[in-house]
């Protein structure tokens, strides 16, 4: 029996979390969710992939700020579901997508948190953006 990509990933996320079972957190560590309504969005390989007037800005310490952006915001056309999976212990198990268009393609580029600790339920699902690993076709607009 061969396992979808959701299933797998639900095994690499569980054996993660594992891993992380030990780690004491600080309990002074902080993350912050801003709601903004401004328009936000994200170009990539010249196509608009994600556009928003309802994302959330989280603010973590000793990180850049992220922009989260709702489900129905994003253009699923260009989203490949991978079975890669990360574990923060302040947030949860990460989810990851590879961008597609054309032959130009941006491997686990972006991530979302399916089942993030209550404190942060406000992003469950909400797709977030590597600047970084999506090369020189990347680009944010904010609209004021």
């Amino acid at each position: 029996m061969s396992l979808n990509l959701k299933e797998s990933w639900e095994i690499n996320a569980k054996k993660l979390e594992k891993k992380f079972k030990k780690y004491k957190k600080n309990p002074y560590y902080k993350i912050e969710l801003e709601q903004i309504s401004k328009t936000i969005k994200i170009k990539w390989s010249n196509q608009i992939i994600a556009e928003s007037n309802e994302c959330i800005i989280l603010h973590e310490e000793a990180h850049s700020q992220v922009y989260y952006f709702p489900p129905i915001s994003i253009k699923e056309k260009y989203f490949l579901r991978t079975d890669l999976a990360t574990h923060c212990p302040y947030k949860g198990n990460a989810a990851y997508w590879t961008l597609s268009f054309k032959d130009t393609l941006a491997e686990n580029a972006v991530w979302a948190y399916p089942y993030p600790y209550k404190n942060l339920i406000k992003i469950k699902d909400y797709y977030a953006f590597y600047s970084e690993g999506m090369g020189k076709n990347f680009g944010i607009t904010i609209i004021y």
